[in-house]
């Protein structure tokens, strides 16, 4: 193939770079056309670099059936260009990566051995969780490590605390959600989000237990909260 020997004259061809591996898949040689793909990156930074990571996550998840590393693909992207990335359809990539994995399967193997950076990482989980409506069992660990990179990571104690309320708004029967959102909203100082919140909550049709365990953590908000003032 003519775009072989190009590449082996001139390694940096731009335009063999980016054919070759089209001629590759429609061969159905998509192992080939990855490594091309995989070279051209190599090669690129920023928006370019963001696509060509992309197109990896999707041959990766589509035609190599290896879903962790369609995921990596995925995460790179947006590690090159986050923006941009959010738009790719990598992240369609990912979500249905995450299904691909057993409900039973903890989030955090997937991704937890990848050297992503603290806002990168934030980003990346933000647009996994607006992507990925299924696999409740999947979605709460998801929220829980974006809070915990909110928090920890890029101390931001609101963010972390419009985090925890959204994933307690989802699954109020999970108390240590509530128990954390308390903490955070002391931190941020917003105890107003959180008493609106359990008023949230309270106006859904809840076990009776859960619902007055509620109730007594919304009025010791409010007690609290009098005191101060």
């Amino acid at each position: 193939m003519i775009y072989r020997r190009i590449l082996e004259v001139n390694d940096s061809d731009s335009a063999a770079l980016s054919t070759l591996p089209r001629l590759l898949l429609a061969q159905g040689d998509a192992v080939s056309a990855v490594a091309v793909i995989e070279q051209h990156r190599e090669k690129l930074s920023g928006d370019d670099r963001a696509e060509r990571e992309a197109e990896l996550a999707e041959l990766y998840l589509n035609r190599l059936s290896s879903s962790e590393q369609a995921f990596k693909n995925a995460v790179s992207a947006v590690e090159s260009a986050p923006m941009k990335a959010r738009r790719c359809p990598c992240w369609s990539a990912c979500s249905r990566c995450r299904r691909c994995a057993r409900a039973s399967r903890p989030c955090s193997r997937l991704n937890t051995r990848l050297p992503v950076r603290r806002a990168v990482e934030a980003s990346a989980l933000s647009v996994l969780l607006a992507e990925d409506q299924g696999f409740p069992a999947l979605r709460l660990p998801l929220y829980l490590r974006l809070a915990d990179a909110q928090q920890h990571k890029l101390s931001s104690f609101g963010s972390a605390l419009d985090v925890v309320l959204e994933a307690a708004r989802q699954y109020p029967g999970e108390l240590p959600l509530w128990d954390r959102a308390d903490e955070l909203a002391q931190l941020a100082g917003r105890p107003t989000d959180l008493g609106e919140a359990f008023r949230e909550a309270l106006r859904a049709t809840l076990p009776e237990a859960l619902e007055v365990e509620l109730a007594e953590r919304a009025a010791r908000l409010h007690e609290t909260a009098s005191a101060i003032r």
